[in-house]
């Protein structure tokens, strides 16, 4: 039986006494359905400007350190967040960009173009099933049923599973999508370590934070310490067990969550 998360918003004064008490704060956040809701549409998801003003003073902050994983492109996560002094990690971290613009990629990756030659392919597989959207990365290849019927994800899963049979990749499924990536050991977790492991100073005392909401958030939670903070942003995808130790009821509680973090920032100042 799944535990009851704490809400981290009913534990502001444990998660005060932490920041407070470190030498340093590591924020890292997932994107879409945690700093942007989750949208119909991928390419319009926004992040709020509340959202956007918190962080932007957040990473202000000459003690804490934030860093944004997402499933989607570098690129793509670079133009959306749109803010300077951010560790970003796109293809849910297999391209890290770190605070001085170069760009990290674990040893053993390879652009998918054997993958690439194939979307002419999977949309023919597909052309019969409206609501489909293919979002092709550097690495990697999400297809969005967000717009599809129901029962759309079932109807892919032997389509796709047939096509990455014998190659390099694996079908992996996500939020209302299926992602096709490349048989790598490395995720979230590993590239949240890679920031972890690039910071400046102050390591030792270190607070740590991740917030996320998708399945592939688990990998980061696996890796926060149990005096950290890893927080799962509740959705209509039920998972059966998390790594989490607390919880935000929905998507527009990061913003509180944020805000909170930046008072006690200030107060430490």
């Amino acid at each position: 039986m799944a535990v009851e998360l704490i809400n981290i918003l009913d534990a502001r004064d444990i998660l005060s006494e932490a920041i407070s008490g470190s030498d340093r704060v590591l924020l890292g956040l997932d994107f879409d359905g945690t700093l942007s809701p989750i949208v119909t549409d991928p390419a319009a998801a926004r992040m709020s400007t509340e959202n956007r003003e918190f962080l932007q003073r957040i990473c202000c902050n000459n003690k804490t350190d934030v860093a944004i994983l997402s499933g989607r492109s570098l690129d793509d996560l670079r133009s959306k967040v749109d803010l300077d002094g951010v560790f970003l990690a796109g293809d849910h971290g297999l391209t890290i960009r770190n605070l001085d613009g170069s760009v990290f990629c674990p040893e053993g990756i390879k652009p998918h173009g054997d993958l690439l030659a194939q979307i002419e392919h999977i949309e023919s597989l597909t052309s019969t099933i409206a609501g489909l959207y293919l979002e092709p990365k550097e690495f990697s290849l999400t297809v969005h049923y967000r717009q599809a019927s129901i029962d759309t994800g079932e109807k892919l899963r032997p389509i796709l599973k047939k096509i990455v049979e014998g190659t390099d990749f694996q079908l992996q499924s996500g939020r209302m999508c299926w992602e096709i990536n490349p048989i790598i050991r490395w995720n979230k977790g590993d590239a949240y370590n890679w920031v972890r492991n690039h910071l400046t100073s102050e390591k030792e005392n270190l607070c740590q934070l991740y917030v996320g909401d998708d399945r592939t958030d688990e990998n980061v939670f696996a890796v926060i310490p149990s005096e950290g903070f890893a927080i799962q942003v509740m959705s209509d995808e039920k998972l059966k067990s998390s790594d989490a130790n607390y919880k935000l009821d929905d998507q527009a509680e990061v913003a509180l969550l944020l805000e909170i973090i930046e008072q006690q920032l200030n107060d430490r100042n």
